[in-house]
């Protein structure tokens, strides 16, 4: 028993309703990508925003916490030259790690 009973047309229009769903799940991940690019650049925006009113003699501890953050973000974001620089700028505000 095969599938002679089915059609050709209902084949094709099986086959269009499975391209359009790929279409559709295609899309919905570009836009929930673009949603998270845009959310993480933000709270880096946000972060680094924050690290420029810091006091560097009595926030000294916050600077690498600042700096783990925003490359942290850049590395979601997948910007992995950035998320390098930052995180070398991490090690650098240790003196013992140098």
């Amino acid at each position: 028993m095969g599938c002679t009973w089915v059609p050709p047309k209902f084949l094709l229009i099986l086959l269009l309703l499975f391209m359009a769903y790929n279409i559709s799940i295609f899309r919905l991940e570009n836009a929930f990508f673009e949603l998270a690019q845009t959310y993480y650049h933000t709270e880096a925006r946000r972060v680094k925003a924050h690290k420029e009113f810091l006091n560097k003699t009595t926030h000294q501890l916050l600077f690498p916490r600042h700096e783990f953050k925003i490359a942290f973000f850049n590395e979601l974001m997948q910007d992995g030259s950035s998320a390098l620089r930052h995180y070398r700028q991490v090690t650098s505000c240790y003196p013992f790690t140098q």
